[in-house]
């Protein structure tokens, strides 16, 4: 008898499996939109009259932020912060109000509760932290798992003179949030949302005033020659005014009267008929004092008022030996300007 053996060998094979666990924290957040009404009025007119210091725009931003705890521990806060998009620069009004690009305009920022915010040197371009209930400043935090809403007032200001024409529209500032309790979960300062400003038109009206009688003919009367009896003599004073209307406040007027003279500064010569006689121009009246022709004169300043009144005189002049008959005339070009 035959007997068959088999022999069956069991292997056991074991397979190691590695299982790696990462453990950390969800990372909360925050986001937020930013809404910046038009600045209004959006087209500005300036003039030398415009006080330094004076608001000539205004826009409010309006900042809505969620903020997150995902895996957090809810006791977590998060700083909100905005930042100037260029380096602060100072003006002659003092801390509080800031350059722009445009040459003689500055802006101010004011808190949700109203108070101008003056940066501290916190941030690249001297920002701050803000938070809710008016907070301001590097205690100010925002609850995680919490909405909020924050108001901003931006002022655009005439900072100086050299404020004129021109159309502004330069973004001013940006906003963000960091973690509250140290450290900086997800990156320092995350961005948000910037201010956008809509353009805001300046134009320069420059000192002036209207004429209102552009061409004028003075008419004076007729006398005898008997009346100029001597070199100097004046016969026949006839008042008139030069009426200035519209003018910008405060201007200052300088008026100049053109013409050719006969040998005084005040007679203008004349292209009549007549011998030995010209024009003679008196300024303040018929008892006025001569007003020197081819001179810039001051007249003044037009105060509070839009109009000026210029009293004159005109009058036969007596240039030579003997006045003879026939007629006078004589012109002058007016000339004003405006400072």
């Amino acid at each position: 008898m035959r007997c068959l053996f088999l022999t069956v060998c069991f292997r056991l094979i074991y397979t190691s499996v590695a299982l790696f666990f990462c453990i950390g924290n969800a990372q909360a957040y925050c986001s937020g939109t930013t809404v910046t009404s038009p600045f209004l009025p959006a087209v500005v007119n300036i003039s030398k009259n415009t006080p330094i210091g004076q608001v000539v725009s205004s826009a409010t931003v309006t900042l809505t932020v969620t903020c997150t705890s995902s895996g957090v521990d809810a006791s977590n806060q998060w700083t909100m912060n905005y930042t100037p998009k260029s380096p602060l620069v100072s003006t002659s009004l003092g801390q509080g109000t800031f350059a722009t690009s445009m040459p003689g305009l500055g802006y101010r920022m004011y808190t949700p509760s109203g108070s101008l915010i003056r940066p501290t040197s916190y941030g690249t371009n001297g920002g701050d932290n803000f938070g809710p209930n008016g907070c301001l400043g590097g205690s100010c935090h925002t609850p995680a798992n919490s909405t909020n809403t924050y108001i901003f007032r931006l002022d655009l200001v005439r900072t100086d003179l050299s404020l004129t024409s021109g159309t502004f529209s330069s973004s001013l500032v940006s906003f963000g949030y960091q973690f509250g309790n140290g450290g900086c979960t997800g990156g320092c300062t995350n961005a948000f949302g910037s201010e956008v400003t809509s353009p805001v038109q300046f134009n320069f009206i420059p000192p002036m005033c209207t004429l209102l009688n552009t061409s004028l003919t003075v008419a004076l009367p007729t006398i005898n020659t008997s009346d100029l009896n001597s070199i100097g003599a004046t016969a026949g004073r006839t008042p008139f005014s030069l009426d200035l209307q519209d003018c910008v406040l405060q201007t200052e007027v300088v008026m100049t009267m053109s013409g050719t003279t006969d040998g005084v500064a005040s007679v203008l010569k004349n292209t009549g008929t007549a011998s030995g006689v010209g024009v003679q121009l008196l300024n303040g009246g018929v008892n006025g004092m001569p007003l020197e022709l081819n001179s810039a004169i001051d007249m003044g300043n037009v105060g509070s008022n839009t109009t000026m009144r210029i009293p004159l005189t005109a009058s036969y002049y007596q240039t030579g030996q003997n006045a003879g008959a026939g007629t006078v005339l004589a012109i002058s070009t007016v000339t004003f300007t405006y400072n």
